[in-house]
């Protein structure tokens, strides 16, 4: 599996609209404030660099008005090109001036992609104790104070991923997803790192996180979708697909990423990982 990846700034996005489709153009119009407007150019933009490039698309403001990321009835991004669906799974996340967004192929039953950007931010103790779990709570407490802020980026970030990945949102408890690092966040690391998520009853999946310029990134792969039970309530991988046993590493494992600043690279500890 292929997932592309690519980072923006607003510097980046052309000034005019003629690179926009006529969906977008008017989503656009109905957006009143100035600050808004311009994070969701950002990442149109973004989203329509990566896609294009995926696709090999030409680089022509003919195709990227064709190539339009539209909004799902859940407000998830959806790939359209030429007025029909592309086949592409797409996640998007933009703060203060800077976007990253991934895409893959899509089929029936995945994978599905969840990526977010954190800003690293103080966050009070009462923040931890709605939105943490008690293992990240006690992770926390047990980090260094220099690395405290960063750590706290990167749970968020990782829970924020997962719940994109399965088109959940903020709307659940974030306390029902627990996310572990392989290796603590810590000043003058560089490159990507694996992480773990743990949803409800899913069995852990996997993820890689990194840092710079004062953000973490965080990116989850959900290698095969099921869907929700009747019985419990509760999202599901696909057993019929993967099996009870079948682990997930070994279909997370046989990712490439591939993308454009930073041109790092992604650690093997999960699998055979092949770096940008």
């Amino acid at each position: 599996m292929l997932i592309q990846w690519q980072e923006q700034n607003e510097t980046d996005v052309p000034a005019d609209d003629g690179w926009l489709g006529s969906w977008e153009l008017a989503t656009l119009a109905r957006m009143r404030f100035a600050r808004r407007r311009a994070e969701w150019r950002l990442g149109r933009w973004t989203a329509k660099s990566v896609v294009s490039a995926y696709l090999r698309l030409p680089a022509t403001l003919e195709t990227l008005r064709e190539l339009e990321i539209r909004s799902a009835p859940s407000g998830a991004p959806e790939v359209f090109f030429a007025n029909g669906l592309a086949g592409l799974t797409l996640s998007l996340s933009h703060r203060s001036g800077l976007a990253v967004c991934a895409v893959t192929r899509a089929r029936r039953l995945g994978p599905a992609l969840g990526c977010d950007l954190e800003r690293i931010e103080p966050h009070s103790d009462l923040f931890l104790a709605d939105y943490f779990t008690i293992e990240e709570q006690s992770l926390v407490r047990d980090s260094a104070s220099g690395d405290r802020c960063r750590l706290v980026a990167v749970l968020w970030s990782a829970k924020e991923s997962l719940l994109k990945a399965l088109h959940l949102g903020l709307r659940v408890d974030t306390c029902s997803v627990n996310v572990t690092l392989e290796l603590p966040p810590v000043a003058g690391n560089t490159g990507w790192y694996p992480l773990r998520v743990q949803y409800a009853e899913i069995r852990p999946l996997c993820g890689w996180w990194s840092e710079s310029a004062g953000f973490v990134r965080t990116l989850v792969v959900v290698p095969f979708l099921g869907g929700i039970s009747s019985r419990t309530g509760r999202f599901s991988l696909a057993r019929d697909v993967l099996g009870a046993d079948h682990p997930v590493e070994s279909v997370a494992g046989d990712v490439m990423v591939a993308g454009a600043r930073p041109p790092v690279n992604i650690p093997r500890k999960l699998g055979p990982l092949r770096g940008f």
